[in-house]
């Protein structure tokens, strides 16, 4: 109960925040889209270095495997390092899947799937028309939060790909670095 003189806050849903409101939360979107951008930016480079990372490996494990023009007496299975033990062989596959299974994941994740949103595109801008402030406030704190949804949506995608694919690239590569030179 309520006691006289004290004052209980009426906060209903139908009350408009005030101006100050509106732009202290469109200055934090705009903050927050900011960093997401920058953080997705990272993700996008990471994906291509890890790329890279694991063709750079596959190419320095098997740049001898492919017949020169100098024929080697050396036999195929011997160039690909291919060891002649059961759980050698088993790690072998284990390392290589791990591999491809990383690579995959990245390319997957690398792929350009849908475009980058920003509040409000080049042509609102030619074309605005608000003159209140506050009805502009209120558009354009409404496309923050569309555009927002959907980069996280984006970044989420890369992130997990990056997560998958992280640990199995670093097994499958300890694996065939360890086959190829001390077996």
């Amino acid at each position: 109960m309520v006691g006289r003189g004290s004052r209980m806050p009426t906060n209903t849903n139908d009350e408009e925040p005030s101006l100050k409101v509106l732009k202290v939360a469109v200055n934090e979107q705009r903050r927050f889209h900011d960093e997401l951008t920058g953080s997705f930016r990272g993700l996008r480079t990471k994906i291509i270095t890890f790329i890279g990372a694991i063709l750079a490996l596959l190419t320095f494990l098997y740049a001898g495997a492919t017949t020169t023009k100098v024929p080697e007496t050396r036999s195929t299975v011997d160039r690909l390092f291919f060891p002649s033990e059961l759980y050698g062989q088993i790690f072998y596959l284990v390392g290589l899947t791990c591999l491809i299974y990383a690579l995959a994941k990245l390319v997957h994740g690398a792929k350009p799937d849908a475009q980058w949103s920003v509040p409000f595109e080049q042509s609102d801008f030619a074309s605005l028309k608000d003159t209140d402030e506050r009805v502009y406030l209120e558009k354009l704190k409404d496309e923050y939060v569309k555009a927002t949804d959907n980069n996280l949506r984006m970044h989420a995608k890369k992130s997990e790909a990056m997560k998958d694919s992280f640990y199995p690239m670093l097994v499958g590569g300890i694996l065939l670095v360890v086959l190829r030179y001390f077996q």
